[in-house]
């Protein structure tokens, strides 16, 4: 552990402090792969590790008889699409964890959407301060909707609430007490203006393209808030967003073939060994010769929970004697998980998206596999995972 950690843990001793898993970064660096634009993938990222490591602190410290995320695990993407935060129901409680990786404590500053959209508002808010560099999360205080309310100073052109770092309440624990004592902590808030469907079609259609970043400042807050309060068009909102975002740069394989790896690395393939364990019948691909193949893997959220199960995919090529590459796809499941969810789908998809081939998985099995197939120069061909109402797409192309 860092001594500067120490250190400043030793003068915050009040603070609530965290160290992250390396499991929970590869995990949210497989969630981050869900959003459109690099400020959602940011918010994505840190707000994944921070969701991950205070709610296991939770469940170690806090009796709890329910706790849950807002408003689902499967909907976290269309939230962290266009806004910073992450609501977890405890109880009739409703904690929003605000995540930032700056230094400056000096202040706390909420969006507007997480205390003035009423199915959004919360009864406490925690200040998280996040160190990706030393590995460790802060929980620097909280606040409540009251006080963010009363007291806070709104800013118009950002949309959010400030209140000063040294009006927090440092202690968490003290929630404990003060929901019991003082009740729910909230302030009155107005509701929101209904939108007709035509009115949300239409504003969805002018917000729906891709950019570099959220579309949150660009409507009045009203219209904004009604329609992001309301589940189905806040998922409508992200589909779209995320289906036009631009193609995102594919796998061209005949720079693995070269032993170049730069740009799949920057998409979040790794060498299989990284995310499975170094065992015989795991970390090879199977049905090719091995002393000849390259292979890659990557780990993929499928968000199907809280503990939001991944899945590894795996590739490996064997170059063959007429000029064309031989290709192996299997998906694994990942960490602790000893066997692939029922219903789990690999397939195969031709450029034009002709679907080839497909396997599913059964109960129990520890792993599936494509056809093992040939590919000339130039091919570019995408594979498919799917399960329930989730779908990831990778692309590939062997290069000439």
């Amino acid at each position: 552990m860092n001594s500067n950690w120490q250190n400043l843990k030793t003068l915050t001793s009040e603070n609530l402090w965290l160290e992250f898993l390396e499991t929970e970064h590869k995990e949210a660096e497989a969630v981050t792969h869900l959003q459109s634009n690099q400020t959602a993938r940011h918010y994505a990222y840190i707000n994944h590790l921070c969701l991950k490591v205070f709610f296991r602190w939770l469940k170690e410290n806090w009796e709890l008889e329910s706790a849950d995320v807002f408003p689902n695990a499967k909907e976290l993407a269309s939230i962290w699409e266009v806004v910073n935060g992450t609501a977890i129901n405890i109880g009739q409680t409703r904690l929003v964890l605000i995540p930032h990786d700056t230094v400056d404590t000096e202040e706390f500053s909420v969006p507007q959407e997480w205390v003035d959209i009423p199915n959004f508002a919360a009864n406490y808010y925690l200040a998280a301060q996040i160190d990706l560099a030393q590995n460790w999360m802060r929980i620097w205080g909280y606040t409540t909707h009251k006080t963010l309310k009363e007291k806070g100073s709104y800013d118009p052109i950002y949309r959010t609430y400030t209140i000063k770092g040294d009006e927090l309440i440092a202690d968490i624990d003290i929630i404990l007490v003060a929901k019991e004592i003082c009740g729910a902590e909230t302030a009155n808030i107005p509701t929101l203006p209904a939108l007709s469907e035509e009115t949300a079609a239409s504003i969805l259609a002018q917000i729906s393209q891709p950019s570099p970043y959220s579309p949150r400042l660009d409507l009045p807050f009203a219209q904004w808030g009604a329609l992001l309060g309301n589940d189905r068009w806040r998922q409508q909102l992200y589909i779209k967003r995320t289906a036009t975002a631009p193609r995102k740069m594919l796998v061209n394989l005949n720079h693995w073939l070269t032993n170049n790896f730069t740009e799949s690395i920057k998409l979040g393939w790794r060498s299989v060994t990284e995310f499975l364990a170094p065992e015989p019948e795991l970390a090879t691909v199977r049905n090719y010769p091995q002393s000849h193949s390259v292979q890659q893997a990557k780990l993929l959220n499928l968000q199907l929970q809280l503990k939001q199960q991944a899945v590894v995919l795996l590739v490996a090529l064997t170059p063959e004697a007429d000029g064309r590459v031989g290709v192996s796809i299997q998906a694994h499941p990942y960490g602790n998980e000893k066997q692939l969810p029922t219903f789990l789908t690999l397939a195969l998809l031709s450029d034009s998206f002709q679907q080839l081939h497909t396997v599913i998985s059964r109960e129990r099995d520890s792993y599936i596999m494509l056809p093992y197939f040939h590919c000339k120069k130039g091919t570019n061909f995408y594979i498919k995972i799917a399960i329930a109402d989730v779908s990831l797409m990778e692309e590939f192309v062997i290069g000439q």
